[in-house]
């Protein structure tokens, strides 16, 4: 910055708009949250993926959650959706099972600015929708008895991109 900028040193003072505000708050990087979006297929058959993302970024100390298994609330699940999804800090979003829902979370999250992990199971990836095939997925294998696969894919690329929550 130049002399006629009017921020100079420690005496510089920045002020943000009412809506500027707004925008850090809803995304999560004013409260510091460590809270991490879940968005997958619903169902019991699949409860080891979530178990493997929430082990990937619990490594790093950050909480991920589904809207299932998160904290109590009232209302609406889309409505809870859209508050976690706006609250967190990044989203995974798998899309094995191709549930088409998972489109609109994930672009609801990209369109806040918020960073999305893709992430497919192998044998799923050619069911992926062609919009967003240019997404850097993480391409997983693996069953319900063995998630390394995902965990370790996941935590390096949340390592590398988030870091650790706290650092």
């Amino acid at each position: 910055m130049g002399p006629d900028s009017g921020l100079n040193g420690e005496n510089a003072t920045l002020k943000l708009t009412s809506k500027a505000w707004e925008l850090l708050e809803a995304s999560g990087k004013t409260t510091g949250s460590n809270e991490v979006f879940i968005a997958m297929k619903f169902g019991d058959e699949y409860h080891y993926i979530r178990d493997a993302i929430q082990a990937a970024c619990g490594e790093l100390g950050w909480n991920a959650e589904r809207v299932d298994g998160g904290p109590e609330y009232v209302g609406k699940v889309t409505d809870e959706m859209v508050a976690s999804i706006r609250r967190c800090r990044f989203m995974v979003c798998d899309f094995t099972g191709n549930n088409q829902g998972i489109y609109w979370e994930a672009g609801y999250g990209e369109a806040l600015g918020i960073p999305v992990f893709y992430t497919v199971h192998e044998d799923d990836i050619g069911d992926v929708h062609f919009d967003t095939k240019d997404f850097n997925h993480i391409v997983w294998s693996g069953d319900s008895s063995d998630m390394s696969d995902l965990v370790t894919k996941l935590r390096n690329k949340v390592d590398r991109i988030m870091g650790r929550w706290g650092e």
